[in-house]
């Protein structure tokens, strides 16, 4: 089985791979309670405006941190010209125009594959991942065949796709 298509990574599709990675994280969830405990407080005494205040600022900060790491990210050559993917039986091999051609990436590589709302995931690290949009999967018609191959190809304990 083989398929082909084409990528181009929006600012919002990073931004949802972040916030995702982010929020699954000891930091994304420490900060969240934090920031819960914080405004529970306030309710408990509200006398104490400090919290309330304390608490916006925790829950805000990491969206906001990561909007910004974002918008530095996406100033990066590799993002501002679609890639291209061509998976097969050995692997995945991702290229783009003007660039360097990568070699391919074997399915045994694949650390994790998941899903947030928007895109499906394929982990390379711990913190590296391959982004396929949803909805650009959908517009070609490729969504099920991926799924499909992914399904095949990376142990099946390491898939968790919505």
């Amino acid at each position: 089985m083989e398929i082909d298509f084409d990528i181009k990574i929006s600012f919002w599709n990073m931004y949802d791979f972040l916030l995702y990675k982010a929020y699954l994280s000891m930091q994304g969830i420490i900060g969240t309670l934090a920031g819960a405990f914080f405004i529970v407080m306030f309710f408990m005494n509200p006398a104490q405006v400090l919290f309330l205040v304390a608490g916006i600022v925790v829950l805000l900060f990491l969206p906001f941190d990561l909007f910004l790491k974002t918008k530095a990210i996406m100033l990066q050559s590799v993002y501002k010209k679609p890639m291209h993917y061509h998976m097969s039986d050995e692997g995945i091999l991702i290229s783009q125009e003007g660039a360097e051609e990568q070699p391919v990436a074997p399915w045994e590589g694949i650390l994790k594959a998941g899903s947030t709302l928007g895109s499906l995931l394929l982990y390379t690290s711990k913190k590296t991942a391959v982004i396929l949009p949803k909805s650009q999967l959908e517009k070609q018609n490729v969504r099920d065949a991926v799924m499909k191959i992914v399904s095949l190809k990376v142990n099946a304990d390491k898939v968790n796709i919505r």
